[in-house]
């Protein structure tokens, strides 16, 4: 689990959301889930600010649509791996997408859940 403990979510999320998120992370092993909050429709002109993010972290989720080249550079200060999850932190949210027809990712549905059943999604 070392590694994985510390964990920086980067997406726009309400506080529902984000409580479903944190405690699907924890589930998961996380010790210290943070959320930083961007622009749900304008990631790409978003200025982020750091200063309340307690540093380090050893991972950065990052779900910011097609301002990620922005949002990625900015988190260089975090030093630390930051990953383009997006769909990944919609299934931590709404762990039933992973299985969904509608958008889902053959990668997000474990084979032992899949009975034995590995068409692609």
């Amino acid at each position: 689990i070392m590694g994985r403990e510390k964990i920086l979510v980067v997406t726009h999320c309400d506080d529902e959301k984000a409580e479903r998120i944190e405690r699907n992370l924890r589930a998961e092993g996380a010790k210290d889930v943070q959320f930083l909050q961007i622009s749900k429709n304008r990631s790409l002109y978003d200025k982020i600010d750091l200063k309340n993010i307690r540093l380090p972290v050893d991972v950065v989720l990052v779900g910011a649509g097609i301002g990620k080249p922005n949002v990625l550079l900015q988190l260089a200060p975090t030093n630390t791996l930051c990953i383009d999850a997006g769909f990944v932190i919609e299934c931590l949210a709404y762990p039933e997408y992973r299985r969904s027809r509608a958008g889902a990712r053959t990668f997000c549905w474990a084979d032992f859940e899949r009975n034995g059943d590995y068409t692609p999604i």
